[in-house]
């Protein structure tokens, strides 16, 4: 069970690949590659807020999965991420008191040849 904003930030996962899957409560929200200011991804910006905002300039641009829809999200490890994969965050819910309840899977190992 999640009660808090675990992953503030836009930002993408250093691995090959992540499962990620609402049971309840706001799933995952994730950002299309064209809506990303992928240089205001790497730039250290300490307000969640501010660094949201400059990575994802158009607020609009931001999806949201669902709870029972599943993501599978390419990571910043994965063979073809050429230095992008998925820019996601966990939906802002600390200060509407909500709960989620998430099941989260990373690859192991390496990608088959």
């Amino acid at each position: 069970m999640v009660s808090d904003d675990q992953c503030r930030k836009f930002h993408v996962d250093a691995v090959r690949l992540r499962l990620v899957t609402t049971y309840v409560g706001p799933g995952t929200e994730w950002v299309p590659g064209e809506a990303v200011d992928r240089e205001a991804l790497a730039r250290l910006i300490p307000c969640p807020a501010e660094a949201n905002a400059a990575i994802v300039p158009v607020a609009s641009a931001i999806h949201r999965a669902e709870a029972g829809h599943v993501l599978v999200l390419k990571g910043s490890r994965h063979e073809n991420a050429a230095g992008g994969g998925a820019v996601h965050r966990s939906p802002p819910i600390e200060h509407r008191g909500a709960l989620r309840v998430a099941l989260v899977v990373t690859a192991a190992g390496q990608p088959s040849p």
